[in-house]
Formats: C-alpha cells, structure tokens, sequence
C-alpha cells in the first residue's frame, strides 16, 4: 500500500534556491490541499489539487484549482503567503541573518496526510560575517569562503534606513562580498535621513579598498527606493565604483525625509558641507490632497501621482535636481516595477537612461522594468503579498503597489540578471 509523502528537493539552502515540490503515494482523482507555513506561521498560504492517475501531484507541473495562487508554480505557496502576524513584527526578521523554516502539509478530508518540513538559509557555508565599526563606519561585511581577493558591492538602504543584512550576505553566497552599510536609523546615528554627508560612503570606499580579502579595483554600490538613488549619486561622485545598481530608483535627488516639519524641507544629501542639489521649495498641496481620503479609509497611501505632480509642476527643480549619472565610472543597472506607488520608480529610471544616452555614456547601462510589479521586489522566493506598510521613520500607511504573481516573477527574472551583470562589470 502506498503511503502519502512529500517529495521535496532541497531540503536546507540558500533563500535564493528554488524547490522542488512533489506529493506521491495518493489517491488519483482525490482533492488534496497543501499549506505552507513559514518561519513559524508568520506567513501561510494554501493551495487544493486533484491528484493525477499517477497518485501524484507535482506543484512545478501542475496549477492548483483554488487556492492562494493559480499557476503551476512549485514556489507558490511561498510567494503567494498571507502576513498572520502585525507587519511590526517583520522588522527583526528582515534585518536578522538566521535559517528560518518553512512547513508544508498536505490533507483531504480533514486527514494529514503527509508533512514535510524545509530550512533556507541565509549565510552560505564559509561566508565570514565581520562586524565593522572602524573610522566611525556602522556596517557589516560578508566575505565569501573561497581565496580573496574579491569583487565587493556596497549596500545602502533606503528611506528606513538601518542596516539590512540579508541581501548582503547573499552577495557573498554567489562570491561577491557584501558590505550593508548603515547611514542613519540604526544605533547611535541619526533617526532621520537628513543632512547625510557623502564623505562619510566614502570612508567605506576606504574600508573595502584597505580590506586584505577585498578587490580594491572591482567595486559596485546597490541599494533599493532612497538607496537607489544614493547610489546613482554615489557613483556619479565616487569613482571607485565599477558598478552601479538600483531598485526602485530615482534619477533626481529628493529632500530629506524624518526630519521635524518645523525645519522645512531639509536635504538629504551633503557633499563638503553643501546641500546637493534637490527637490527643494515648498510642496504644493494640490498635488497630495488626493492622500485625505486614503487617510480617512485607513488605506495605504500612494505617493507616486504626488511626485509625478511635483515633476510636472517644477521642471526647473527637476532640471537643478537630476543625478549627472554619465560621471559614473562603470557599468549601470537600473531595476523597477511599472505599478511602483511608493513613486514613480519606472519613470525616475527612464531620467537617468535618457541623461545616459543623451552622454553616449560608455560603458553598458540598462533599466529592466516589469509590469504589474511594485515597489518592494528584491530577492526571489520571499512572500509578495505585502502592498502596503507602515513607514517605520513617519509611522505613514503606505501603498507598495504591485500584485504578488508579477511582483514575484521580477524578483526572480532580476536577481538572476543581477548576478550577471555584476559578474561581467566588475
């Protein structure tokens, strides 16, 4: 007699490797549902099957009849999972490093039929984790297992600041070393992103090229939303960096955000004690009456019509505010999604595309943007069913935007190009 079980390959690695999921030894024709539940419980989802005449049902073959998603996807029920705990409670799980689990079972008629249960790692086997607090730098950086020296990408994060360590240490699985740099929000430094001088990256540009396992000639800067646009200006400025990428970017330089209103827009960015230019000036408030009645419904609110209004209403702010992204010296990969609502990333990108081809800039530039995903889209095989959050520097209800299936096929379309691109420019 056949008895139900899963089929699952691989049982323990890295967040970033896709699984292979198969359930055997059942009754064909039976409906049969299968939950995942993941780092214990936080997300869940669940999908039913009708089990082929061979008693089997392969979750990569095979689209699910009802359930959370509906195409035949063995990652699925991951991608796919609802938040059952309050979005705060993500925070430490998004900036921790550790192995987290995720479940799956499978059952009909109210029987478990089989259970099985897979570890994702986030720090590959060798990588070594150095904690960094030299010349006033907060920051830690992942070095790959193998014999140095290595390429290396700088890693800022955006508008949330702190310091987020997983994507950096997933650098390091694929041989890059990784160095997540905190800028403000994390520690002793400052709470909002305001007045940040660009000297202070710099003395991370010095770390790496000091460090003994580290390329000092093959060096790139990454980051996501605020951090995209950090590190365009960076690259326009340091010319260390080989390699520039960014998700959800912005070609302008925008204002300072945290900060006390009493003070006005402030800037965010200082280079040798003066503001870099920015959006400054005063908001205009037709362009963000809209918000009141997202506020009013408790609705996440879309900021992207806000910007683009700002945009079309100021073209002289914009013209004093764009990135002179054709002084980068190296290559440059623009990443965004087409229903971003956090702003208008898709558009910002296109900035800088035209600023580049307008320069016959040199060296290759590209800018992948996938429709119908958002705003918060960077590693694959994470759920993708987050499209609104509370900011944690304003306490704001923001609208992500984006649906889960588009959002997770451009997480795992862009990573792999990612990886490319850094492996051919640096």
């Amino acid at each position: 007699m056949n008895v139900p079980r899963f089929e699952i390959s691989p049982l323990r690695a890295m967040v970033d490797a896709p699984l292979k999921i198969r359930l055997t030894g059942m009754q064909p024709g039976d409906l049969v549902t299968v939950r995942s539940s993941i780092a214990d419980g936080i997300w869940t989802a669940e999908a039913s099957f009708e089990v082929g005449a061979d008693g089997t049902i392969d979750l990569e073959e095979q689209a699910p009849v009802s359930g959370n998603y509906s195409t035949a996807d063995a990652m699925g029920l991951i991608w796919s999972a609802s938040l059952q705990a309050s979005p705060e409670s993500l925070a430490g799980l998004r900036t921790n490093v550790e192995p987290f689990a995720i479940t799956f079972d499978a059952a009909s008629g109210g029987n478990v039929l089989a259970s099985a249960r897979v570890v994702r790692e986030q720090v590959s086997d060798g990588v070594r984790r150095e904690v960094v607090r030299d010349h006033g730098l907060f920051g830690t950086l992942f070095v790959p297992p193998n014999d140095g020296p290595h390429p290396a990408v700088m890693l800022v994060s955006g508008s949330d600041g702190g310091l987020a360590e997983g994507l950096a240490s997933l650098f390091a699985a694929h041989g890059i070393a990784g160095f997540a740099l905190a800028y403000f929000n994390y520690e002793t430094m400052p709470k909002a992103l305001v007045n940040i001088p660009l000297e202070y990256f710099e003395t991370g540009i010095e770390f790496l090229r000091a460090h003994p396992m580290i390329d000092s000639h093959r060096l790139a800067i990454a980051g996501a939303s605020r951090g995209g646009e950090l590190s365009l200006l960076l690259g326009s400025v340091f010319s260390q960096f080989k390699a520039v990428v960014a998700w959800a970017p912005s070609g302008l330089v925008w204002g300072g955000f945290g900060g006390a209103r009493e003070d006005g827009v402030q800037p965010a960015w200082l280079l040798k004690g003066q503001p870099v230019p920015f959006m400054d000036g005063a908001i205009h408030p037709d362009d963000y009456r809209y918000t009141v009645d997202y506020l009013r419904r408790g609705e996440g609110i879309p900021s992207t019509p806000g910007f683009l209004a700002q945009m079309n209403r100021y073209p002289d702010r914009v013209r004093q505010a764009t990135i002179p992204v054709e002084r980068i010296n190296g290559a440059v990969l623009l990443i965004s999604g087409e229903d971003d609502q956090m702003w208008p990333s898709t558009s910002m990108a296109e900035i800088s595309m035209a600023r580049l081809r307008a320069h016959n800039f040199p060296h290759p530039f590209e800018h992948l943007s996938y429709p119908g995903a958002g705003h918060g889209f960077r590693v694959p095989y994470f759920p993708q069913t987050m499209t609104e959050m509370r900011h944690p520097v304003d306490g704001v209800l923001y609208a992500f935007g984006g649906n889960p299936e588009s959002s997770a096929h451009a997480t795992v379309d862009s990573w792999r190009r990612v990886k490319h691109f850094l492996r051919e420019n640096l």
